[in-house]
């Protein structure tokens, strides 16, 4: 049954891209942030590795020149770049798009699933992220990046209650060790993508953790010092992997 809405949600996300599937430019070619800004950001680094044979830094035709690899909105070093390799660049902001509105209900799903709600209403809440009026109007207003960076944060605050329910089990083990490096990575995706809501995710899981501290505070009468210490060592890993990474 799991399976049968993840593959529900994957056909709806198809449905919905299919028009601008079949014809890129009415997604690509508009007078917003997508057509003026990044298909020629994509068309300017596609057009370095393979005409130039470098990974653009530098971009001389901005203005008086800027720096590509410092300017946020190439998240240069973000693997969904390889879109714009593969595939025309149009094309590849359509698909660019559509996984990452896929990849946003497919993990809302599973942070669902972890809060212990049933198939169904897991897959509502999928649904209701994925096509929220907030992830419709930055499509509208072609903000990818910004798209791909929100569609990380429930990635991110997956792992984080995974690694908080693991809770006094033993510091090093298989099963911490896979969250961290979920979370780490998803947050670096985040910071990758539109580094702003990197810093509001990270405000989030922590107030976050204070939450659940203060609950089960509420709930247990009691302050469990080791899981106290397993949470922090594990956000606190996941911390500097990820500013090691970024």
């Amino acid at each position: 049954m799991k399976n049968y809405y993840l593959i529900l949600l994957f056909i709806i996300c198809l449905i919905f891209f299919l028009p601008f599937f079949l014809k890129p430019d009415l997604l690509a070619i508009k007078n917003n942030d997508l057509g003026r800004q990044y298909v020629p950001l994509f068309t300017f680094l596609k057009d370095s590795i393979f005409n130039y044979k470098q990974i653009p830094v530098w971009r001389p035709d901005q203005m008086m020149g800027e720096s590509f690899i410092g300017n946020p909105h190439s998240s240069l070093l973000y693997p969904a770049n390889l879109f714009f390799l593969i595939f025309p660049v149009k094309l590849a902001s359509v698909a660019y798009l559509f996984s990452h509105f896929l990849l946003a209900g497919v993990f809302t799903y599973y942070l669902s699933r972890s809060f212990k709600l049933s198939p169904l209403p897991s897959f509502a809440a999928a649904i209701f992220y994925s096509f929220s009026t907030k992830m419709l109007l930055h499509l509208s207003a072609g903000h990818i990046t910004m798209i791909a960076a929100f569609s990380f944060f429930p990635l991110a605050v997956l792992s984080v209650r995974k690694i908080l329910t693991i809770g006094v089990r033993p510091l090093l083990g298989v099963e911490p060790l896979n969250w961290i490096i979920i979370g780490s990575a998803s947050l670096t995706f985040i910071y990758f993508t539109y580094p702003t809501i990197f810093y509001y995710t990270v405000i989030f899981i922590v107030v976050y953790w204070i939450y659940d501290l203060l609950i089960n505070l509420w709930q247990e009468k009691n302050l469990d010092l080791r899981k106290i210490r397993n949470g922090f060592f594990y956000i606190w890993i996941i911390r500097y992997i990820t500013f090691s990474s970024v």
